[in-house]
């Protein structure tokens, strides 16, 4: 059994895991084992969501200049 490394619950040999990136991939990381650790699937899913979120988000306002702020920035909650 192993931590996951992004909520830190165990992971046992039964359940869905991946190996994870501590510099990730898109920012130059490597798949060398100094830079991997386990995590759940859905832990390891989401962060590169929310990643890819983020870097969208930015190409979007760098090719747009009337684009909106991120919803946090414009005072919207929930999001």
């Amino acid at each position: 059994m192993w931590p996951c490394a992004r909520c830190g619950r165990p992971i046992t040999l039964a359940m869905k895991w991946d190996v994870g990136h501590i510099l990730d991939r898109a920012l130059g990381g490597s798949d060398d084992l100094t830079n991997t650790r386990p995590e759940h699937s859905r832990c390891n899913q989401a962060a590169g969501g929310q990643r890819g979120a983020a870097i969208t988000n930015a190409r979007r306002a760098a090719t747009n200049p009337r684009a909106l702020p991120p919803a946090r920035d414009r005072g919207i909650r929930g999001i």
